[in-house]
């Protein structure tokens, strides 16, 4: 499974509110941070004013593991990344942008974006980090 793989399926997961699915799709030492509840707390504290997400889009950044090192108050990650996320596990930084229905928007960009580093361990492929943030 390639990271936009793991990406897509995590977004559509949450779309369709499946918290415990997307909860599996969280690396080992998430799980207990984000559980299927917490990921339905935040999704719902994320969406706001916006009718709900119902679509979504992928930006793979080019950043790598070493250009997340030191948060720098400029957007995520807002915090340092996982001691288990090392660099040998990193595989992508990847932008999952939230939108209403297209009848929805209202001129509003977006819902709200989750921004994940993906991880391999053991040849599977995880969301070794998650942060949430404001639409962009």
């Amino acid at each position: 499974m390639a990271s936009h793989e793991i990406a897509d399926a995590f977004a559509e997961l949450l779309i369709s509110e499946d918290w415990d699915a997307a909860h599996d799709l969280v690396a080992p030492w998430l799980s207990t941070r984000w559980t299927p509840a917490a990921l339905a707390r935040a999704v719902r504290k994320a969406v706001k004013d916006c009718s709900g997400p119902a679509v979504w889009a992928l930006e793979i950044s080019p950043l790598q593991y070493d250009d997340l090192l030191m948060p720098d108050g400029m957007g995520p990650p807002t915090e340092e990344l996982p001691t288990q996320l090392k660099r040998s596990r990193f595989r992508d930084w990847i932008c999952i942008h939230f939108t209403p229905a297209e009848e929805e928007r209202k001129g509003m960009a977006g819902c709200f974006d989750i921004w994940v580093a993906t991880a391999e361990v053991n040849s599977d492929l995880w969301i070794g980090y998650l942060e949430f943030a404001e639409a962009t």
